[in-house]
Order: structure tokens, then sequence, then C-alpha cells
């Protein structure tokens, strides 16, 4: 890993190349493919040592990042978010790293800003506690990737079981609806991201679910930014409605042949 001042030098050219919209730092997302010494590879690693759990367990190395992006903060508008969180108590864990490292740069002299904490939504448990969560964060993150992945059970890189790894399955669309509705209900943002998000068809469904925020890649832009100005509010969320009232992927992807626009 990266030093503290390595870290805080990239995040501050971030902040500045992002001006005034700011920009969102992720916790390390590594680990999983590793096991507690960093060089034993774990057996299951979607379901190991990764993401929140990895920083929580090596937390040196969660606080020199968290340092690094509240000084980079100082320089304009900079939040951090919370990977692949479980429930409420990562993210008070979490917190409370980045309190005693707030009270640590004050007790030192050196400047930084507070930050917007957000959590990752990727999940089942942080579905269905999404609630109670949605106390507790300025935002939330829904990666829909990893959503995919574990609502359903399925190895994402595992091509013996990709026929299995449906994006359009009603659990999942249920899982993206039930996070959009939590969020709402404490009027925080929830930014949306992974393949989803990018892909204009499923970015049209998204819409109709409630998402507002869609985060990819800049290229992407103006193909999505076309196809959503084509639609018309009421008949996506008539979509989005009959798509969650499936009983299938394969019917969600039926209703969505019906869906016509130009790219």
């Amino acid at each position: 890993m990266s030093s503290e001042d390595e870290q805080y030098e990239v995040y501050k050219a971030l902040v500045e190349a992002a001006g005034e919209y700011g920009a969102i730092v992720r916790l390390f997302d590594v680990g999983g493919e590793f096991g507690p010494d960093l060089k034993e590879r774990e057996r299951n690693p979607a379901l190991g040592l990764r993401a929140v759990r990895f920083n929580l367990h090596h937390k040196q190395i969660m606080r020199t990042q968290v340092r690094a992006i509240l000084r980079a903060a100082a320089a304009g508008p900079l939040s951090l978010v919370i990977p692949m969180v479980a429930d409420v108590g990562d993210v008070r864990l979490s917190k409370r790293v980045i309190e005693e490292e707030m009270e640590r740069l004050t007790s030192e002299n050196v400047e930084f800003a507070p930050v917007h904490v957000g959590a990752m939504i990727e999940v089942p448990s942080a579905v269905l506690t999404a609630e109670k969560i949605a106390s507790e964060v300025d935002f939330f993150e829904l990666g829909t990737n990893d959503l995919v992945q574990y609502t359903l059970a399925v190895d994402r890189g595992n091509d013996k079981v990709s026929d299995w790894f449906r994006t359009l399955h009603p659990a999942v669309l249920y899982g993206i609806s039930r996070t959009i509705e939590a969020a709402k209900t404490v009027q925080i943002p929830v930014i949306v991201c992974g393949e989803m998000a990018s892909t204009p068809a499923y970015a049209v469904l998204l819409v109709g679910l409630g998402a507002v925020d869609l985060s990819m890649i800049p290229a992407m832009i103006p193909r999505v930014r076309n196809v959503l100005m084509q639609m018309n509010v009421a008949d996506v969320r008539e979509l989005a409605a009959k798509c969650l009232a499936a009983a299938t992927a394969d019917e969600v992807e039926e209703l969505m042949k019906d869906l016509s626009f130009s790219a």
C-alpha cells in the first residue's frame, strides 16, 4: 500500500480536477483473494476478508487512507464511500475510525476538512436493512454488479454459471427498488453504478425504478443521455412496475423487448 502522503497527493489532484462537482473516493475494496497475512489465497474470495472487512481487520491501512482523504478534502468537495457493508455495524465501526482520525489531525494541527460518508449497497443484507443504514450515512452507492452476484449466488467471473447471472432477475430489481425507496425516506441521494447504469436499456429501467444519479465512464454519457431524452417518464415507470411484477428474468427481458429507442 502507498504511504499517506502519496495517497494524499493522488486524492488532492482528483479533487482539483473535479472542481465544484466534487469527487467520491471508495475505501480500499481489496482482499478476498488473499488470506489474513495478505499472501495466502482464500478458498472463496467473494465471501472472504474483502472490502470493509479487510479495512476493519487491517485498521492501520484504513487509517492511512482515511487521513489522506480527510487532508485532500481541504482542497475541495470530497466524499468517502464504504464498500460492501453488510449492516449498520459496518458503517458505525468505519465512521468511528473516521472520527478518530479527524481528532488526531486536529490534535496534530494538520489541515483537513470533514467528508460526506456513504455506503455501498451491494449485498442482500444491506438491501434488507437499507432503511437502517440510510439513517447513518449521507448517500448510497448502489453497486449493481456485485448486487447481482450476491443476490443470485452466482460468481460473475465463472463462465460455467454465466447463464444464471441475470441482471434483470426480479429479485435484483426488487433490491434496487427497495434501496432507492429507503434512501428517499430519509432524503439521501442514491448513485447507481456498475454495468446497468452504463447500458442504455438498463438505464431506462433504473430511471423507471426511481434512480436519478447514474455513474458511468465518460464515453457512455452521450449515448445514455440520448436514450433517456427519448423516454416518457410515465411510460418508463409503468415499464418498471411491470418488470417488478414479473416472475422470472425471462419475463422481464420480454417486457424490455418492447422498449424502442434510437441509440
